[in-house]
């Protein structure tokens, strides 16, 4: 099927001629791995990419995200909502993420071909996945137990999104200049204050409870760079009753 958004000779070349990347089939961590099964995914993220993605984007610009200044909540396009259902479904949030967080274990470099299909068919749905998947591996990486279980499970399977939350109106890429404050309450949580501005997908309805990753500076903390700590701060808190 032709196709107007990937060059897919020019990405073939550079898989398999110049980085080779059937050859990662050798190492033990890809072993189950094969080039017929790398051609399979792309073939699947092309169709995905045409059929689903690209027909929706002139209708989500024209339609827009609505706000209601009631209820303090954005619609997103309604065109929006299949598609990510279709990327939950396929698993494609956590591609190439270990089995033992719930992805599929491929290699990086095969994602990021799969990666190039998504951002040309729908660049601003498929920007709110990739900002998921990043507040995801943060929690992954430098998260508890805890963290992890009520939050990066959600935002790899795709149940909850996640976004990060650093500029200010007076902080973007000075980071360092970053006022928003955080002060320990006494049962260990944070109270956080302050103003976040250009949120990518920090309100929209796709998903029931949003993850923000927000920079925010301990009450006492050092100014700078390395006085700024990260906040989870969920759109809903969630206890164990639900």
């Amino acid at each position: 099927m032709p196709n107007l958004l990937v060059d897919e000779r020019d990405q073939a070349f550079i898989l398999y001629e110049m980085l080779e990347v059937d050859r990662l089939c050798d190492s033990p961590l890809f072993a189950e791995h094969s080039k017929g099964l790398f051609d399979m995914v792309l073939n699947e993220a092309r169709k995905f990419a045409v059929t689903e993605l690209a027909p929706i984007a002139s209708e989500a610009d024209q339609q827009g995200c609505s706000y209601d200044p009631h209820k303090h909540s954005v619609k997103a396009p309604e065109c929006y909502h299949s598609p990510y259902k279709l990327f939950r479904e396929g698993n494609w949030i956590a591609m190439c993420d270990s089995p033992d967080v719930g992805g599929q274990g491929f290699p990086l470099c095969l994602g990021t071909a799969v990666s190039e299909f998504f951002y040309a068919g729908s660049f601003c749905l498929y920007g709110a996945v990739e900002l998921s998947h990043g507040a995801a591996k943060l929690i992954e990486v430098f998260g508890d137990n805890g963290q992890k279980e009520q939050f990066m499970t959600k935002l790899y399977s795709g149940e909850w999104m996640g976004t990060m939350c650093l500029t200010e109106s007076n902080a973007g890429s000075d980071v360092g200049a970053v006022k928003t404050k955080a002060v320990q309450n006494n049962d260990g949580t944070y109270s956080i204050s302050g103003t976040k501005i250009f949120i990518s997908a920090g309100e929209h309805d796709l998903v029931e409870n949003i993850a923000h990753m927000v920079l925010a500076r301990v009450e006492g903390d050092p100014a700078g760079p390395k006085g700024i700590s990260l906040f989870i701060v969920p759109k809903y808190l969630v206890n164990d009753d639900g």
